[in-house]
C-alpha cells in the first residue's frame, strides 16, 4: 500500500517477574493483531517485546485507514424513531448519537415485517482506531480481565 506506517506502541510498567515475559509477549501480539483485524485494518507483521519494567508492539506495513466497508446497524422500529410527522423522536436521536452520525443520515429499511431505523458507519483512521490499544492512562492503572491481558501489576506512571 502507498501509505503504509510502522506503529509502536511502547508501555511502561511496574517490575515484573521474568518469568511473566514470554506469555506477556505473547498476548501484546495476539491482542494488537486482534485490535487491527477487529477493525480492518490491514498489516504486515506484528512483533512484541518486553523487559520487567517496559513492553513494546511494533506493527508494520500497517495502512493508515480501515478497508473500506459499511457497518449496519439495527435500531429502533420506524413507529418509535420517528413521530407522525416524520420528526426524530428520542430513540432516533440517541442512536444517532450512539453510532456517531447525524440523525438525517439514519434511513429506514424494511427488516421481516418491520421497517428498522439504520445507522451507517464508514471508516475511521487509523489514529482513532489506535486508541483501543492504550491501557488507561491514569497513573497506577491497570488492563484488566476483561481486556484480555492479565498483568503482574500497575502500569508506570
Amino acid at each position: 500500500m502507498a501509505n503504509d506506517i510502522t506503529l509502536i506502541l511502547e508501555i511502561g510498567v511496574e517490575e515484573m517477574p521474568a518469568t511473566f515475559l514470554p506469555e506477556t509477549i505473547k498476548q501484546l501480539g495476539d491482542i494488537t493483531e486482534g485490535v487491527l483485524s477487529d477493525n480492518g485494518v490491514e498489516f504486515s507483521q506484528v512483533r512484541a517485546y518486553a523487559t520487567p519494567r517496559r513492553l513494546a508492539v511494533i506493527a508494520t506495513g500497517v495502512s493508515e485507514y480501515q478497508k473500506s466497508r459499511v457497518l449496519e446497524h439495527f435500531g429502533p422500529p420506524q413507529k418509535a424513531a420517528f413521530s407522525a410527522d416524520g420528526l426524530p423522536t428520542k430513540a432516533a436521536i440517541g442512536f444517532a448519537q450512539l453510532h456517531g452520525i447525524a440523525v438525517e443520515d439514519l434511513i429506514i429499511k424494511q427488516k421481516t415485517v418491520t421497517q428498522t431505523t439504520i445507522a451507517k458507519q464508514l471508516t475511521t483512521a487509523l489514529s482513532r482506531i489506535s486508541d483501543h490499544l492504550k491501557p488507561s492512562q491514569e497513573p497506577g492503572a491497570s488492563w484488566s480481565k476483561k481486556e484480555g491481558v492479565k498483568g503482574a501489576g500497575p502500569l508506570a506512571g
